[in-house]
């Protein structure tokens, strides 16, 4: 809903050499609406969190059709990042969150990471709305400044912030839900088949929560509520995505269409989504280019010159090649890297471990991989300085077998190992990965 500003006349005497202020008119409507929204919401707050919830998705209306000329993506060309980066832009000036800035763009330093997607609704070509994933990376989650993600991460899960939401202004009367719901629902699969995560996190303002638990599950992180969060109170949610299927099942099912997310999260087809093609076992899509990085973070603002020594060496260590030198920012080389080793790619793949021992297989998950080593979750029955055979499922019909050991652990059981041997399809399945990070620009 669009939301202008209303100023009321003060009745004061006029001197007569004054001329008399102009009339301001006033939107009775708009008022008597503001006001009923503000009575509202004090109302359903004043009820028991259970009943809030329940009245909460009575309310729910998820669009039977979606607008003709609509569709979701992943953003992938200059065009598209920066009208993403206008919209937030523009809504968050309008929610007053940040100052208009001269760029007329609101970016982060995680959107130049190679695991951050951004995903956009087009409406006839225009884009009208937006939402980030920020997986985690070496910079960190913006929300780990203030919330502790330790819990989440013991068993290694994969985690991202869900941020950077908007919804064009001009859309939002008449198109509003047929753009928002369809959004997320779009983020929902995205993350799940294609970005490889396990869990969200998102911060939300304290008066929003009931909306994100009553509508979408998410679970409190924690009981915590941080007064001062970019200038705002703010509470922390998770949602685990393996367990959306079931608790949308249990609360939405049986419902009629218009309000049953489980229909339409897990089991409605729609033709309006765009997912990426993989011919690998990847779950990122990079898009930062040299010259894109260099257009955004250099030239349409200066974000790169504002990042610390920390910051500076983690954007170095995703982006490793000679044509990012001169984009990046300057690292100060008397300091010592803080992630030194080689180029790292994402990966979310089955495989298995042949240990020797009668020709014992052990199952296990990678999570990512470089030229010479992997990263791998095994079951169990591992022990580092053992020399493995690693089969793994890279691709559709494309395996790849390794010599391998294991040179460390963490206590999450994700297992360190370097590549003693590989077949050919394990060269080309990482030079897909090489080239797929320093692609050419979209167009």
């Amino acid at each position: 809903m669009r939301v202008s500003a209303v100023s009321l006349d003060r009745q004061v005497p006029l001197r007569p050499s004054i001329a008399p202020a102009p009339v301001i008119p006033v939107d009775t409507a708009a008022l008597v609406r503001r006001a009923l929204r503000r009575t509202s919401r004090r109302l359903v707050a004043a009820l028991p969190r259970s009943a809030r919830h329940a009245l909460i998705r009575r309310q729910l209306a998820i669009p039977a059709a979606l607008p003709k000329g609509l569709r979701f993506k992943v953003a992938e060309t200059r065009e598209e990042l920066e009208a993403a980066f206008a919209l937030l832009h523009d809504a968050y000036v309008e929610q007053r969150f940040i100052e208009p800035q001269p760029s007329g763009l609101y970016l982060t330093p995680q959107h130049a990471l190679p695991s951050t997607s951004t995903l956009i609704a087009v409406l006839d070509g225009q884009v009208v709305g937006t939402v980030t994933l920020v997986r985690s990376n070496p910079l960190g989650l913006s929300l780990e400044k203030a919330f502790d993600l330790g819990g989440l991460k013991q068993n290694g899960a994969r985690i991202a912030e869900v941020s950077s939401l908007a919804i064009h202004r001009d859309v939002r009367r008449d198109f509003g839900g047929a753009i928002f719901f369809p959004l997320t629902c779009f983020l929902f699969r995205y993350s799940v088949h294609y970005f490889g995560l396990d869990y969200y996190v998102i911060v939300v303002y304290p008066q929003h929560a009931d909306f994100y638990e009553s509508i979408f599950c998410f679970d409190p992180l924690g009981d915590e509520i941080v007064e001062d969060y970019l200038g705002a109170p703010a509470a922390a949610f998770s949602l685990d995505l393996k367990a959306v299927p079931v608790k949308f099942a249990a609360r939405y099912g049986g419902l009629p269409p218009e309000r049953n997310a489980y229909e339409a999260f897990v089991e409605r087809p729609y033709s309006e989504f765009e997912f990426p093609d993989r011919r690998y076992a990847k779950i990122s899509d990079p898009v930062m280019t040299p010259e894109l990085l260099d257009y955004f973070f250099n030239k349409r603002s200066n974000l790169f010159s504002t990042l610390d020594t920390r910051q500076r060496q983690a954007l170095a260590f995703c982006y490793r090649r000679p044509e990012y030198d001169g984009v990046l920012p300057p690292i100060d080389e008397t300091v010592p890297p803080v992630v030194p080793g080689e180029e790292r790619y994402d990966v979310r793949f089955k495989g298995q471990l042949r240990t020797g021992d009668r020709g014992r297989r052990v199952p296990m998950s990678v999570v990512d991989v470089s030229r010479f080593g992997f990263k791998a979750r095994p079951r169990s029955g591992v022990h580092v300085g053992q020399e493995l055979v690693a089969m793994m499922a890279v691709g559709d019909f494309a395996l790849a077998e390794l010599r391998a050991v294991p040179l460390w652990a963490d206590e999450d059981g994700t297992y360190g190992f370097r590549v003693l041997d590989a077949s050919e399809s394990w060269s080309k399945f990482v030079d897909y990965l090489a080239t797929d990070l320093h692609k050419k620009p979209a167009v």
